[in-house]
């Protein structure tokens, strides 16, 4: 099978795998916001950054290292086997260590026993980190993506159902954790089948693991501050409350990048990283994975930022109406953002992750300036946070395209042109679906009722579907306007990784 229908084939069971998991997610989700307060799901997102920080540390950029290694690949990964889960171990201790200092610094209480046993998942989870390695660096996604992805999204969100029912509260998605991460865990080790060999590994081989990772990592620490800069700032000004809410937009807003950039970024590092010696073929290959990264996502982020506020409130209830408008805005962040992670995989790829450090930094830096200002003028909202994603993302993406220009040998125009035919058709599409959910509908949430009939929440939900399949109409007419064949190409892309053509 060629590179390029591996590649593809990878991306397209990663990408129906993310669907199922996040279907299975979402349902859980609302159902348990439904069960729960925004005030304990803010508990949680003030708690669970022990496992962030602490999966990145036990990680230390392994897994890159590992796709990235020409050589000696059985040494290097009985080596991380043993290194991986000691670092997790030394990482869960030190998220216990930690969590006073969390609930000091949020000023509440209950955020230290839940901290504290939430990092035990960091010692779990490290065991699957060497096996998930393995798989991404053989495009093997089919059973891990499509298969236990969303197994362990339903073992973990029937734990959290049938907790939250009987009254265990925050409890409830501590259990969540556990029950989601045991089961990919052993999920990834059976479709792995790698027999370790433990008596392989040696200190050169991780000190030269190490080095590769060590840029990763730190690209990854900045990235890592980067996303709880503003849990930490809306926690301290606003309480938890409004990081719940806060909290569901970020989750809702993620969508989009996640069921493409992300999903995709699985399959293009290690796809591109083959490639890396013949600049040709790899300038071909990433102007073709942004121009369908941009088409797929970008007609996503066009219906959320219009149906936001309506789609929360049916969904998760009033109690959770905040979080609309967050997420319209959150939107700004997502786009520029979805044009920016294949670059950084590029990036990997090509030899130079330093670049992907200094760009991390430089997202840190706008958006941690930004923050400060706001909390110095003591203007922090949930608006004004949100914006300031955007804001960070697309100064990031300014500085990011030339360097692509440059490293490529490809002009500024054939990057525009990529993107042109996705970017103005979801401007087209947000004009149109606006009016209709605006000017001529309404307040969609309102609408619950026909002739007297009480529909509750599926008229809204009807309301929704349409006002969304005018923006896809839209979306699909002016970008072939703008650019004749680019969705036909994208339809015979997804048959040809997909075995059908």
């Amino acid at each position: 099978m060629s590179l390029r229908r591996a590649t593809g084939r990878s991306t397209a069971w990663a990408f129906i795998g993310y669907l199922g998991h996040y279907a299975v997610t979402f349902a859980f989700t609302v159902v348990t916001a439904r069960l729960l307060s925004p005030e304990v799901f803010g508990i949680m997102g003030l708690s669970v950054v022990v496992i962030a920080v602490g999966t990145l540390l036990a990680d230390s950029g392994t897994q890159a290292a590992l796709i990235h290694r020409k050589d000696d690949l059985d040494v290097a990964i009985n080596t991380a086997l043993i290194s991986v889960p000691l670092t997790g171990l030394g990482a869960a201790l030190l998220g216990v260590a930690a969590a006073p200092l969390l609930a000091w610094f949020y000023d509440e209480s209950q955020v230290l026993p839940v901290a504290a046993l939430l990092s035990g998942v960091l010692f779990v989870r490290s065991f699957g980190l060497v096996s998930d390695a393995i798989l991404q660096r053989n495009l093997d996604f089919k059973m891990r993506r499509a298969v236990v992805d969303p197994l362990a999204a339903a073992v973990g969100g029937a734990t959290a159902t049938v907790l939250a029912l009987m009254g265990a509260g925050v409890w409830s998605l501590v259990a969540m954790w556990y029950a989601n991460t045991i089961t990919m865990v052993v999920g990834s080790w059976m479709l792995t089948r790698y027999r370790p060999r433990l008596g392989l590994a040696n200190f050169q081989t991780w000190r030269e693991l190490a080095s590769y990772g060590r840029s990763i990592l730190g690209a990854h620490t900045v990235q890592l501050a980067f996303g709880y800069l503003d849990t930490a700032t809306i926690g301290r000004n606003l309480g938890s409350a409004s990081v719940g809410w806060y909290g569901a937009a970020t989750r809702l807003a993620i969508l989009p990048a996640q069921a493409t950039t992300y999903v995709a970024g699985a399959a293009l590092f290690p796809a591109f990283t083959r490639m890396a010696s013949d600049i040709p073929r790899l300038r071909s290959a990433f102007l073709e994975a942004v121009r369908y990264i941009a088409l797929l996502a970008f007609p996503l982020l066009a219906a959320l930022a219009v149906i936001s506020e309506p789609f929360v409130v049916v969904l998760f209830g009033e109690q959770w109406r905040p979080a609309g408008p967050a997420l319209a805005v959150m939107m700004l962040w997502i786009l520029p953002l979805s044009l920016l992670e294949p670059a950084m995989e590029l990036f990997k790829s090509i030899g130079r992750p330093g670049l992907v450090f200094q760009l991390s930094l430089l997202k840190f830096a706008v958006f941690g300036g930004y923050l400060g200002a706001l909390w110095a003028l003591d203007e922090v909202t949930l608006i004004r946070v949100a914006a300031g994603l955007g804001l960070s993302v697309g100064v990031a993406l300014a500085v990011t395209v030339p360097i692509v220009s440059r490293a490529l040998d490809t002009p500024l125009s054939r990057l525009w042109t990529a993107v042109r035919p996705a970017l103005i058709a979801a401007l087209v599409s947000v004009g149109g679906m606006y009016l209709l959910s605006e000017v001529v509908m309404g307040d969609i949430e309102t609408h619950t009722s026909i002739g007297g009939l009480g529909l509750g929440p599926l008229l809204p939900l009807l309301l929704m579907g349409a006002v969304t399949a005018l923006g896809f109409s839209l979306f699909v007419v002016t970008a072939e306007t703008v650019e004749r064949g680019c969705i036909r190409a994208l339809l015979a892309q997804a048959k040809l990784v997909t075995g059908r053509s």
